[in-house]
């Protein structure tokens, strides 16, 4: 039975160290998965946090490009503004001096005039330009031309209606243009 025994023994023994290896291996396999896993979730991790610093910048130079743009907008609204204010001053001061503001009409009204035509005001100038001037612009210049029943709607200057077309000799048509060939220059000067 000793021979049988050792033999039991020895096929135990056998088995357990096959057995040991096995669990060794197994053991070592789980430990590489495990270090591998940690790796990936390591990696993953890292991934997922640049991706969420990168849309984080994204989203801030975005806010910085809106809030510039916001802010130039309002500078050039304010600009625009002062600009704006700067031209209303301009007729303030013309219809000021009622000689002079007659004079600039008239000669408005001199170089465009048609037989026909109509001068229509602006409301503003309704206690400024009389029937009575535009009678005599017309006697000074030959032409069949009288002042229109109905005051526009603009800030000076005069629309002169035709039989084919209106004339626009309103001062924001005016002052448009020199606006737009001055508003660099204002715009030097002011800021």
């Amino acid at each position: 039975m000793n021979n049988k025994q050792a033999i039991i023994d020895k096929i135990i023994s056998d088995a357990e160290a096959i057995a040991k290896t096995h669990l060794d291996n197994a053991k070592t396999e789980v430990e590489a998965i495990e270090k591998e896993t940690l790796c990936s979730v390591d990696k993953i991790k890292a991934d997922v946090n640049m991706t969420a610093e990168n849309q984080a910048n994204n989203i801030l130079e975005s806010a910085k490009l809106v809030s510039n743009l916001d802010t130039k907008r309002m500078v050039l609204s304010q600009k625009t503004n002062m600009v704006n204010s700067v031209f209303d001053d301009v007729v303030l001061s013309l219809r000021a001096n009622k000689k002079v503001y007659l004079d600039i009409i008239t000669k408005m009204i001199k170089q465009n005039a048609q037989d026909g035509d109509k001068v229509q005001l602006s409301k503003a100038d309704e206690k400024i330009i009389t029937s009575q001037d535009i009678a005599k612009i017309a006697k000074s210049i030959k032409k069949d031309i009288s002042l229109y029943e109905e005051y526009g709607d603009f800030i000076g200057g005069v629309i002169l209606i035709g039989k084919d077309f209106d004339k626009n000799l309103t001062l924001e048509e005016e002052f448009e243009d020199i606006k737009t060939k001055s508003e660099r220059k204002l715009v030097e000067i002011l800021f």
